[in-house]
């Protein structure tokens, strides 16, 4: 990346994710990444949680807050991917059953993976991520369905724009 602009060592994307617990929770996180070298881009961005119940949204199941990454290119396509997030979100009470039984919690999240990319277009980059969730369900708190999460992703590699000179100069 050396000698590369500003414009191209930005990375925007968006990721998404779909789980199923009582009802269809869908994820959305736009972020923002830095290429340091060829290798290593780190960002970051906001992750908003909807959950769906009877084709409605729920709020009780909305979950958002801050998300932070850091990626390493292995090989051709493949990265090593690790995010550490801080999620608000309802936490039951212990030994508590009822629907309102608890309380909003900031809980942090911390996950490790592997991110593959591929090329859907000239300027769409796509790619599938299977992370491990290092802190899911620890005390009942993770807003999670499963230790294991996949996600997909876009991103959005931007070009420095090359003015043509038309006075020949």
């Amino acid at each position: 990346m050396h000698g590369k602009p500003l414009i191209e060592r930005i990375l925007p994307g968006l990721t998404w994710q779909l789980q199923k617990k009582k009802e269809v929770l869908v994820d959305i996180n736009p972020l923002v990444g830095y290429r340091l070298t060829g290798r290593f881009t780190v960002g970051g961005g906001w992750n908003e949680r909807v959950g769906i119940r009877h084709s409605r949204i729920t709020h009780f199941d909305r979950i958002y807050g801050p998300r932070t990454f850091v990626d390493f290119k292995i090989s051709k396509g493949f990265s090593v991917r690790s995010e550490v997030e801080k999620m608000n979100t309802f936490v039951p009470a212990l030994g508590l059953t009822g629907p309102n039984d608890g309380s909003r919690q900031w809980v942090w999240g911390v996950f490790v993976g592997v991110k593959k990319e591929y090329k859907l277009t000239k300027y769409i980059r796509g790619n599938v991520q299977t992370m491990y969730n290092f802190l899911d369900r620890r005390y009942n708190m993770s807003p999670y369905a499963d230790r294991i999460n996949v996600r997909m992703g876009f991103e959005f590699p931007m070009k420095k724009k090359v003015h043509s000179d038309h006075h020949g100069k």
